[in-house]
């Protein structure tokens, strides 16, 4: 048998691990799945953000290791929307809560979080340039370093539904 990863989002001050089947949806507030609740506000001027994303893998199975594990796009976005990702990634310990204005902006991921110093547009993480989550080797079941993802939309954003995006995570695995 194999190792499993399966995606979590974690939220809330304690903090609530959610198995969220894969589906990332950003919203204006800190919910793992928030289904059509907490949308982001069309801006007239200016950006509106999500609350940030904290993302980790949890791994289960039977494996010897699980390491190197990676994420990446196939690089094309949406016209008004860039998703950022905090350059670093962190240890479960490093955990924070979102935060923001529910139902009008999150908080700026850079300006208001401890840890994430920097962002990325996640969509430059492509194939042949992955973002590395997480060099550690696992040999039992648990948590993997976690990503922050925060989704910004300005003025020139196109209204209505937009199409999926997939974001691969791929590992090494003996």
């Amino acid at each position: 048998m194999a190792a499993t990863l399966t995606l979590y989002a974690i939220t809330g001050a304690s903090p609530t691990y959610t198995n969220i089947g894969g589906l990332i949806t950003f919203c204006t507030a800190d919910e793992a799945s928030p289904g059509t609740e907490h949308t982001i506000p069309y801006p007239t001027s200016g950006t509106k953000r999500s609350y940030w994303k904290n993302l980790t893998l949890y791994i289960t199975g039977s494996f010897t290791q699980v390491k190197n594990i990676r994420l990446f796009t196939s690089g094309a976005s949406w016209t008004g929307i860039t998703i950022y990702c905090g350059n670093e990634t962190l240890a479960i310990a490093s955990y924070q809560q979102a935060t923001g204005v529910e139902d009008d902006s999150g908080n700026e991921v850079v300006t208001t979080h401890d840890h994430i110093t920097a962002k990325t547009d996640l969509f430059t993480y492509t194939y042949t340039t992955p973002k590395t989550v997480d060099s550690t080797i696992y040999t039992t079941t648990g948590y993997s370093k976690h990503v922050v993802l925060q989704m910004d939309v300005d003025s020139t954003v196109t209204l209505g539904a937009l199409s999926s995006k997939v974001i691969t995570w791929i590992y090494d695995e003996i």
